[in-house]
């Protein structure tokens, strides 16, 4: 059995449950895969909506991801509001487009092929590195990278 440290009580459609992890025998985990982390309200999208989430949560504790605990230490706190900064307008949808190899991670891997593809022309030659699907892999198409390249895809354990 896996421990998990933490005890998960949640009503969260996005938590899965499995057996094993809570300590006893037997006992359950539950996890959260999230892939914008300040995206409380499970949208796609990291905006005022989560920004009001956090401000009616903040100060609690023993919250989840869904109540703006972004750090998963049990507290909404300053913390989780420099993550919801950090991401705030940034769009689920938008983030996939500087992923130019599919692996679900913005990284040095896409930077690889936006370097080595500099300068190409054509329809369709987002796995180029083209980001902004305008036909031509440029600068541009770098700056998207760049601000969307500390960002990843994973999983998120929560309380």
């Amino acid at each position: 059995d896996w421990t998990n440290p933490f005890s998960v009580t949640t009503t969260n459609p996005a938590v899965s449950r499995f057996p094993s992890g809570d300590g006893s025998p037997s006992g359950e985990f539950a996890f959260v895969f999230t892939v914008l982390n300040g995206d409380a309200s499970a949208d796609n999208i990291v905006n005022s909506v989560d920004f009001g989430i956090w401000n009616l949560f903040y100060g609690q504790t023993a919250a989840g991801f869904q109540l703006a605990d972004f750090t998963g230490d049990g507290h909404v706190n300053g913390s989780d509001f420099l993550i919801l900064l950090q991401n705030y307008n940034l769009n689920l949808r938008d983030l996939l487009f500087a992923d130019f190899n599919g692996d679900g991670w913005v990284d040095g891997d896409d930077f690889d092929i936006w370097d080595a593809n500099y300068g190409a022309r054509g329809e369709d030659i987002h796995h180029l590195g083209d980001a902004n699907n305008d036909g031509i892999v440029d600068g541009s198409d770098f700056m998207f990278w760049q601000r969307h390249s500390s960002l990843g895809f994973g999983l998120k354990f929560v309380k």
